[in-house]
């Protein structure tokens, strides 16, 4: 896998606090690496690093395996912290802007559809001022996919955005992974990092104390597993209860505790029981608080 972003042994220090302390990572193309911590934690100040807004202390950052340059920064898109738009402006007319300075020629229907990829093209020809925050936010989404990107940082992208537009910028990003594009995303709101995480990356005071793939990750902390069957669940209750605690939670399917699976399926599959599937109940809140504390 092609490497876009590796930083080796990076550090900022701000005066006497430290917000980031010899880090490492790489993250390869197509990754959608979710970047997790509580404030303070350092995540902010490890995306505007990557994208250049500030420079590190020590340590050796690389974009598309080279030391950064105007050319490498120029294939990245990010949205930090906040859309920054000029309010006396459009939202047609800040794009435009956006292209320019990427050296694209900014037609109205390359405008009208990356407005339209945010959900906020209706709004295009009004000036920016009388935008919400919520619709300032989508703007600001589409300015960093402006130039088409090949990484797009995006550092808590649904702040200020209702229950749709959450599940907007959630199909926006699979629609990006789906590319090919390399998306690293910040955001305290873990269970929408779940759906689209394929990676996580835990930071606490400065340091990463947790990476890896997500599925392997939250496969350390699930406490019960479903057990599917072609059986009604009763009967299973039935033959299990006999040995282990289990419990009818569908038509065809019990809960169990996770250390007692192989001994339940070893059980089922003696008494001609067919298992459809074994599915692990975790949630990247188990496993965020299991690591942070």
């Amino acid at each position: 896998m092609e490497t876009i972003v590796e930083l080796s042994g990076v550090c900022k220090r701000y005066r006497q606090r430290i917000a980031l302390d010899e880090v490492s990572l790489a993250i390869g193309r197509g990754e959608v690496v979710g970047v997790l911590g509580s404030n303070g934690a350092g995540k902010s100040t490890l995306l505007r690093i990557i994208t250049g807004l500030v420079r590190p202390t020590c340590g050796e950052v690389r974009l598309f395996q080279k030391p950064p340059n105007p050319s490498a920064r120029s294939r990245i898109g990010a949205l930090i912290e906040r859309a920054d738009a000029y309010p006396y402006l459009t939202g047609a007319e800040n794009l435009e802007v956006v292209l320019r300075l990427r050296g694209q020629s900014p037609s109205r229907s390359l405008i009208e559809a990356l407005l339209d990829r945010v959900g906020v093209a209706d709004a295009m020809d009004q000036v920016v001022r009388t935008y919400s925050y919520g619709m300032r936010q989508r703007l600001g989404l589409a300015m960093a996919l402006a130039g088409d990107p090949e990484l797009v940082i995006l550092d808590e992208p649904v702040n200020g955005l209702d229950p749709r537009g959450i599940a907007d910028v959630r199909q926006l990003i699979t629609s990006l992974h789906r590319e090919g594009k390399t998306v690293i995303i910040s955001s305290h709101l873990l269970s929408e990092v779940e759906l689209v995480a394929t990676r996580l990356v835990v930071l606490r005071d400065g340091r990463i104390i947790a990476d890896g793939a997500l599925e392997e990750l939250l496969s350390r902390v699930a406490s019960h597993a479903t057990i599917e069957t072609v059986q009604p669940a009763d009967v299973v209750v039935e033959l299990l209860n006999r040995q282990l605690n289990v419990e009818k939670i569908r038509p065809h399917a019990v809960r169990i505790a996770a250390e007692d699976v192989h001994n339940a399926i070893v059980h089922l599959v003696g008494a001609g029981i067919s298992i459809r599937a074994v599915v692990p109940e975790r949630s990247l809140e188990q496993f965020y608080f299991a690591a942070t504390t």
